[in-house]
């Protein structure tokens, strides 16, 4: 069987029962030690044996007073982590210089709805001023989960 990636990070098949390669619906780095596996592009993922949305987490932060865009991904750490990457509003700019990037993100998965599971909470927070995106201005998850692989800002 061959695996290959495209310019989105979706791994795709081919082994000579099949003619054509096959695509799948999820991200994964090829690297000399194996396929890693980075979550479904169709936007639900397994953590803690859960089912969660990545819609729904970034609706229940965008919906905040803080936050103007959030970008949640799952980063490929053991265990694996929900992630968001904000951009906040005005005001959230504002509250971000006062508390601190620590404090700032725990106030903000505070504020998340009490509905969404302790699975659904993102772990770890990065704020820009803009969310990742490629040259035609498809967000660029694999540019996101890189941001955590830098210390905080």
């Amino acid at each position: 069987v061959e695996a290959r990636t495209d310019e989105d990070g979706l791994i795709s098949f081919r082994s000579p029962q099949v003619a054509d390669w096959v695509a799948t619906a999820d991200m994964a780095e090829i690297g000399a030690d194996g396929i890693r596996f980075l979550g479904r592009t169709d936007g639900i993922v397994k953590i803690e044996g859960k089912r969660v949305s990545l819609a729904t987490v970034e609706s229940a932060l965008i919906a905040l007073p803080w936050v103007e865009e959030a970008a949640v991904v799952l980063l490929p750490e053991v265990p694996v982590r929900l992630a968001a990457v904000i951009v906040p509003s005005d005001s959230g700019w504002a509250e971000l210089e006062r508390l601190g990037h620590f404090r700032f993100g725990t106030a903000l998965a505070r504020q998340l709805p009490a509905e969404l599971e302790s699975a659904s909470r993102p772990k770890r927070w990065r704020f820009v001023s803009a969310v990742p995106r490629r040259h035609m201005g498809k967000r660029d998850n694999a540019a996101a989960i890189a941001l955590f692989a830098k210390s905080p800002q």
